[in-house]
């Protein structure tokens, strides 16, 4: 996984690698020194996922617990700032994390959905914005999601956010000043906002949210794009 100026990946072991921009420990390796070659993270233990911007990390391990490094700017480390992988919560059931400018989340095995850091623009998903106090981990509760269907993908833009249902159901949250939540307009919003749920036809299978803009992928193989598209991002 690649940020503007850093990288990281897991081996087929499950050691965790990153080289890079390390002003703010963010490689995790107990140095701030940058490093043009990968660079072992906490030696020994096993990682399955990562999420990675500009100046932090966070990572599952293979048992299931969440760890941040880096800089906690807008708590989007859940008030930890490190240049050593730091235990976040107690829980060891999470299994995807994702991270933004100002705010990270995560869903556990059970299909719940939390989010943390700051959310000025609702890219928190708490029914709140304009605030610029952080909170800690977090669970969504709006909306009540149908039975049997749980969240299984989450993905976090500069300031919004993208999450994905098990019956393919794409909802959005955040900043929209670029229109990158593919509302049709350009409004904020504070609460996930489903954009698919009155075509029946239309699931949603993959999402990926960058800086400014969102893309998609449908149950029908097409591609869609929204939202800033200065230098061609939008791929139209």
């Amino acid at each position: 996984q690649a940020a503007v100026n850093r990288s990281i990946a897991i081996q087929t072991d499950g050691s965790l690698w990153a080289w890079g921009d390390n002003q703010y420990g963010q490689i995790g390796n107990g140095t701030t020194i940058n490093s043009n070659i990968p660079k072992a993270v906490d030696i020994g233990a096993k990682y399955k996922t990562a999420a990675i911007y500009t100046n932090h990390t966070l990572a599952i391990r293979a048992n299931g617990t969440l760890w941040a490094w880096g800089d906690n700017y807008a708590g989007v480390n859940g008030g930890i700032s490190s240049n050593v992988p730091v235990q976040l919560g107690t829980a060891s059931n999470w299994e995807k994390v994702s991270t933004g400018w100002t705010h990270s989340m995560a869903i556990n095995s059970l299909g719940q959905l939390f989010s943390w850091g700051t959310g000025t623009s609702g890219q928190l998903g708490q029914g709140t914005s304009g605030t610029t106090s952080a909170i800690g981990v977090t669970q969504i509760t709006n909306p009540i999601l149908s039975s049997g269907e749980t969240w299984v993908e989450v993905s976090c833009g500069d300031q919004h956010t993208m999450a994905l249902t098990s019956k393919g159901r794409l909802y959005v949250f955040g900043n929209n000043a670029q229109g990158q939540l593919g509302t049709s307009n350009n409004t904020n919003v504070n609460i996930p906002t489903c954009i698919n749920c009155g075509t029946s036809d239309q699931m949603i299978d993959k999402i990926s949210a960058g800086n400014n803009h969102s893309a998609y992928i449908d149950n029908n193989g097409f591609l869609f794009t929204t939202g800033l598209n200065s230098d061609g991002q939008l791929g139209d």
